[in-house]
């Protein structure tokens, strides 16, 4: 995974069905464990899910992708 982009890596995740939602990749994620949304992690994550024309489920309102 490490010669991967974030694009990369949510692709070949959808692939082989992972489920995004338990994934983080945040740098500073708050006491229940949910991502920030501001540092560069979460914003490289946003843009990885966005490229793939979906929300980052881990950011995403209850119900939506």
């Amino acid at each position: 995974l490490g010669d991967m982009s974030k694009g990369e890596i949510v692709g070949r995740g959808l692939e082989l069905g992972v489920n995004c939602a338990d994934t983080t990749s945040c740098y500073d994620p708050d006491a229940q464990g949910q991502p920030c949304g501001h540092c560069d992690s979460c914003l490289h994550r946003d843009a990885a899910f966005a490229a793939h024309g979906l929300t980052d489920p881990r950011r995403a309102p209850a119900g939506a992708s």
